[in-house]
Formats: structure tokens, C-alpha cells, sequence
């Protein structure tokens, strides 16, 4: 509006205020979608490293189940553990059908192969995440199977044919023998928890794992809600900006 052939300066100041206004909220929408952005590589980050820990505990829980109630199960069937490797000696049929039943938890192990080449083949990336203390566990449980086949072995070379063997030893030696070969069969079979050496040892194992990935599971959850609340938040007003500088152009 022009006064006396001027501006009116009331005109003018109005106008410097909406384009200052124009010019801020350009600016405000900017840092929006900056933070938008920075908002959804957070998420993207955070998300990759809850996945992992709920997929690396499932693992451990499948792992422990399968260990306690499949590779370790004493009830066998007659075709169980005809898959050892013989050598070209005979074996009388006592001695191959007792060999055979020492070596089903390792028989069963193979067939879970693909089980335990998810977990061997993942625990790169949770060192990669949570670092190389925290991935311990993985190598306690591959001891657990190392332990589970030596003791197979171990029970597999006590059992011969052979004469000297088969002689009467002492009543020591008997009582020493003895208690060893119950020893390896509480490794190689499940047995109640509290003479489970094996049993007990995965569960130590499964807290270690919970103790690193619950935290991250619960914590995850609350940081989705907050990002979720605080996205929608940015992506509103910078709609409201947008809907403003249209109006005031």
C-alpha cells in the first residue's frame, strides 16, 4: 500500500516479517528431514542389532533343546547309530550293536548339522556386535559338543572282543573303570538335571547369552516407541511448515 506515492511502511515491515518467516520455516524443514534421516539410520542400525540378538538367543534356546532332548536322548531304537564308520574287522554282533548305541548322540549331532552351522556360521556377526568377550557362549557350547563326542569315542574303544580285555581284572581296576563309564554316560545321555553335568553347563551358557541380548530385545522395544513418537512428531510439523509456506506464497 502506498502512501503519498510511498510505501507504507507498515506494508513493508509485514512483508520483511513473512519473508523472514518464509525464510526460517525453509530452514526448520530443512532440519527436519536432516532429522528424519539421522532418525531412520538410527532405526535402520538399532533394528539390524535386535534382530540379530533375538535370532542368536532363539538359536541358543533351539540349540539346548535339541541338545537335552534329541542328541542326548537314551531311548534309541535298533537302527540308531548304524551309520559309524567300521574298519574292515568283524565285530561280533554284541560288540557292534553296544559300539552303535555309544555313537547315536553323535550320529544325531550330524543330523542337526544344519542347526549348528547357523550358529557357527553367526557368531562372526555377534562379535562384530557385541564384541569378542560377549561371543564366549558359542565357544562353550561347541566345547559341550567336543565333550559329547570324546566321551563317545571313549566309550567306544571300551567296548572289545578282545581276551585280555575280557579277563577278570582286579576288583579295583573294575571299580575304576566303572566309575569312569558312568561318568561318560552322563555326558553322552540326559539324565536328571541335578547329576547333568552336561545339562547344567547349558544352562550357564543360556544365561550368559540372555544376559547380553535381553536387555537389547527390552530396550529395543521401548527405543522403537520413543522413535516411532518422535518420527511422526517431525514428519508433522514439517508438514504443517510446508502447508504454511504454501499459504503465505
Amino acid at each position: 500500500m502506498r502512501v503519498n506515492g510511498c510505501d507504507d511502511p507498515a506494508s513493508m515491515l509485514d512483508q520483511a516479517t513473512l519473508d523472514l518467516i518464509q525464510a526460517g520455516s525453509i530452514v526448520f524443514a530443512s532440519l527436519m528431514a536432516v532429522y528424519g534421516i539421522a532418525a531412520w539410520r538410527r532405526e535402520h542400525t538399532g533394528k539390524k542389532k535386535i534382530d540379530l540378538a533375538e535370532e542368536v538367543l532363539g538359536l541358543f534356546y533351539q540349540a539346548q533343546y535339541t541338545i537335552n532332548n534329541y542328541i542326548r536322548d537314551s531311548l534309541t531304537t535298533s537302527g540308531d547309530g548304524s551309520t559309524r564308520p567300521i574298519g574292515d574287522e568283524a565285530e561280533p554282533e554284541w560288540v557292534k550293536k553296544a559300539r552303535n548305541q555309544y555313537f547315536v548322540p553323535v550320529e544325531r549331532h550330524q543330523q542337526q548339522g544344519e542347526l549348528f552351522g547357523r550358529i557357527h556360521s553367526i557368531r562372526f556377526r555377534f562379535m562384530a556386535a557385541f564384541g569378542k568377550e560377549k561371543a564366549e557362549p558359542f565357544n562353550e557350547l561347541s566345547m559341550v559338543i567336543k565333550t559329547i563326542y570324546a566321551a563317545s569315542i571313549e566309550l567306544r574303544l571300551g567296548v572289545s572282543d578282545s581276551p585280555e580285555q575280557l579277563s577278570a581284572p582286579s576288583v579295583k581296576s573294575a571299580e575304576k573303570d566303572k566309575t569312569r563309564t558312568e561318568e561318560l554316560k552322563r555326558t553322552i545321555w540326559a539324565g536328571l538335571k541335578k547329576d547333568d553335568p552336561t545339562a547344567n553347563e547349558l544352562d550357564q551358557i543360556i544365561q550368559k547369552v540372555e544376559g547380553t541380548c535381553r536387555p537389547v530385545l527390552e530396550g529395543g522395544i521401548r527405543w522403537w516407541h520413543k522413535l516411532k513418537t518422535n518420527v511422526v512428531t517431525a514428519v508433522f510439523i514439517t508438514v504443517l511448515v510446508i502447508v504454511a509456506l504454501i499459504v503465505g506464497m
